[in-house]
């Protein structure tokens, strides 16, 4: 079924089931839209990656991007069985089953024994992975700074964005070290080649140059050989934006014009 509450605690999951004569267990009726979006994104994934692949310059890149396409088309297929089974049909009616999706915002106040298991929780995924001994991070990514001499203007548009503080966000929040959380905020961790944990980002902190122009290692080494992407596709961007992230919100055209430079 697909029943559940969103990601990152922002709504409220409210299941209602309509009883009809004869019935015989439940069908969710929105579990197959959810998986169809689901598809849908990963297909559009599946076919940014491709260009990545075909756009590879070394052997390098064509690996990384090869070890995504496999990560992404096994993503698929398990997408698809899931979506197949759910508008699979049964023998005799079932009880239909919705579940709507209620957004926590600013108007629904905290529950404070609720909120102190929060805060409980967040103490305690940062022991857990503050116990993890994070081996020294000698990946293709090299964060934003080494941009800086050669891309003076370009870096400093960019420090005056939102994405140049993405990780002060999780500090406030106490997140930094929430694995479903920094991803997002850091640089490079969407790519298998990038800090695999969240006490790997040193120097990565932020959404920085290479989420968007790819690693840049081989670049800052010689950069007439290795060259960068001139500029990210919507895919890119979708990584982070768009879907549950943020409900939604996110328009690639009237994103793109306020980071590029």
């Amino acid at each position: 079924l697909g029943l559940g509450a969103g990601s990152r605690g922002k709504r409220l999951g409210i299941a209602e089931i309509t009883l009809v004569p004869g019935g015989s267990g439940v069908s969710d009726a929105s579990a197959a839209g959810v998986l169809s979006e689901k598809v849908e994104r990963t297909e559009r994934r599946l076919a940014a990656v491709r260009k990545q692949l075909a756009e590879a310059r070394d052997e390098g890149a064509r690996a990384r991007a090869r070890r995504r396409l496999e990560h992404v088309q096994d993503q698929l297929a398990e997408l698809k069985a899931q979506l197949a089974a759910a508008t699979a049909e049964g023998a005799g009616p079932r009880h239909p089953l919705s579940n709507a999706l209620r957004p926590l915002g600013a108007d629904v106040p905290d529950d404070d024994a609720t909120l102190r298991l929060v805060e409980a929780a967040k103490a305690d995924v940062a022991a857990l992975e503050r116990g993890e001994r994070a081996a020294r991070y000698e990946g293709p990514y090299v964060g934003s700074v080494p941009c800086r001499g050669c891309h003076a203007e370009q870096y400093a548009q960019w420090a005056g964005t939102p994405h140049a503080h993405a990780y002060d966000a999780l500090v406030r929040e106490q997140r930094q070290l929430d694995r479903d959380c920094y991803a997002c905020h850091v640089t490079g961790a969407h790519d298998e080649a990038g800090p695999r944990s969240p006490t790997a980002v040193h120097g990565l902190e932020d959404v920085g140059c290479e989420n968007c122009h790819g690693p840049g290692r081989d670049h800052v080494a010689d950069p007439k050989a290795a060259r960068m992407r001139r500029a990210p596709d919507e895919a890119t961007c979708r990584q982070c934006h768009g879907g549950p992230r943020d409900a939604g919100r996110f328009d690639y055209a009237t994103y793109l014009p306020r980071v590029r430079h």
